[in-house]
């Protein structure tokens, strides 16, 4: 679905949204998508952060990783995460297979693709047993380093709007920011002994 601003109304593919979602509650007035600035507030083509130092690709790429079983310690209103094994052709790609319920209720499946060498986490959104046309992916960029989230055609690979808040994202991000510098500094710290404290 493509965003129709003209009319005054576009269609909300929010993560966390099904198919069984009546139009009425997808469609949100179009004043909602601009802030007083007249900037959009939706994602787009996505949303960057460059990341100043302090912090380690390698340390970002394991806290992205987290985002695959542990998304509510990145984004809020998360209620429940469950992951295995993907099947069938997905599973040779190496996908996992994760369900995610939501605060309100809704429930959505999804295959994760990490390819953590090239820095890239690909979510796909199951629509029954298939895989779908679109994918969110979570991309960590070197030179300067960065993470971008955004969401892309998985034919053509060609970026399509995303009509997901960009303060949410934005907020997802520095999230994951914030926990891989928690964790080097923690290993940093020699005064912190891992066996005092079991898990």
């Amino acid at each position: 679905e493509k965003l129709s601003l003209r009319d005054g109304h576009a269609l909300l593919m929010r993560r966390g949204s099904t198919a069984a979602i009546s139009a009425g509650r997808r469609c949100v007035p179009w004043r909602r998508l601009y802030d007083a600035a007249g900037a959009s507030t939706d994602a787009g083509l996505g949303v960057v952060t460059e990341v100043d130092g302090g912090v380690s690709r390698t340390t970002l790429m394991k806290t992205m990783m987290a985002h695959i079983d542990m998304p509510g310690r990145f984004t809020p209103g998360i209620r429940h995460c469950a992951v295995r094994a993907a099947i069938g052709p997905a599973a040779d790609e190496g996908a996992l297979w994760r369900s995610l319920t939501f605060d309100n209720g809704d429930t959505v499946a999804e295959h994760a693709y990490a390819s953590p060498a090239e820095g890239e986490i690909r979510f796909v959104r199951l629509e029954g047993s298939h895989e779908g046309d679109l994918e969110v992916v979570h991309a960590l960029h070197k030179a300067p380093l960065r993470i971008e989230h955004y969401q892309r055609s998985r034919a053509t690979l060609e970026r399509v709007k995303w009509s997901e808040p960009r303060a949410r994202v934005a907020a997802a991000i520095a999230a994951t920011v914030q926990v891989a510098r928690a964790a080097e500094a923690e290993a940093s710290d020699a005064t912190f002994h891992p066996k005092q404290f079991p898990s």
